[in-house]
């Protein structure tokens, strides 16, 4: 409904607001994986919330994010130009 989906909007800013400030950490100390770790939170978020209000598209989209940085952070290896390019 139109009220969820705008909870949910509210909300979407809120947790895209948190990794930017990650990824801008990691810009300065790229082998900083507990900014790594708090970007993939985020999409997490993200990908949970996007399902509850019915838009699988974009669930879709961050789950394979959050998939690239759990894979990434498994890897113990510093953030790149073109990871956090992609985030």
């Amino acid at each position: 409904d139109g009220e969820t989906l705008e909870i949910f909007f509210e909300e979407a800013c809120v947790a895209l607001a948190s990794p930017q400030t990650s990824i801008s950490a990691t810009h300065g100390n790229p082998a900083d994986h507990d900014a790594l770790l708090n970007v993939r939170s985020s999409y997490l978020t993200l990908r949970g919330s996007s399902r509850m209000v019915g838009l699988t598209a974009f669930g879709k989209r961050t789950k394979e994010l959050e998939k690239t940085f759990n894979g990434w952070n498994a890897t113990g290896q510093s953030a790149t130009p073109t990871l956090l390019d992609l985030a």
